[in-house]
């Protein structure tokens, strides 16, 4: 081959080179755009997510407190229609001061009439012993009769809550899974 051939081969291999390299410059810019795009997607379904995420926690949380107050109306609604009373712990010991005060004042009682009956008839003084502690022991016992049904409520009405509290739980963890189901699968590369 003479030489101006070879430069000539030369300068084709040259050229083809040049022109690969252009094109793979050109390939590698196309990629670096579509890289580009790729993370400003990125970046905008992370937004997305946690706007969602955001939007999401706001309901739960008036989820959570709607399913407090309907819990409570529930209950109140519930012992309304049962005929029961809802008393706390404060009433129930509220009304076992009074028992026990209505029990003292009882015995007080009980002391000063027989102090006093001793100078009357001893049939007389009996007999209205007898009325009084009868009256007592009725006032009594329908404030017993009274507590106890109270403590029974008080005991139902803990353990509807308790049952309402699981039920609570189990909604709050099924709305967790409808928010984790609801996210958009991430984007692999």
């Amino acid at each position: 081959m003479s030489r101006n051939s070879k430069r000539k081969v030369e300068q084709n291999e040259v050229i083809k080179l040049s022109k690969d390299i252009v094109n793979k410059m050109n390939d590698f810019e196309l990629a670096v755009n579509e890289l580009k795009m790729l993370s400003d997607s990125l970046a905008e379904i992370d937004r997305v997510v946690a706007e969602k995420e955001e939007t999401n926690k706001h309901a739960l949380k008036r989820l959570e407190d709607s399913f407090q107050d309907n819990k409570i109306k529930a209950v109140n609604a519930a012992a309304r229609e049962l005929g029961k009373l809802l008393v706390n712990s404060e009433e129930l010991d509220e009304l076992n001061w009074q028992v026990t005060k209505l029990t003292n004042e009882k015995n007080n009682i009980r002391a000063e009439l027989e102090a006093h009956y001793k100078q009357l008839n001893a049939e007389k003084f009996e007999q209205e012993k007898k009325v009084l502690e009868l009256n007592h022991q009725c006032n009594i016992a329908e404030l017993s009769a009274k507590t106890e049904t109270q403590s029974r409520e008080i005991a139902n009405l803990k353990d509807t809550i308790a049952r309402m509290s699981k039920e609570l739980e189990s909604q709050k963890k099924l709305t967790s899974e409808v928010a984790l189901a609801g996210r958009p699968a991430p984007v692999s590369n």
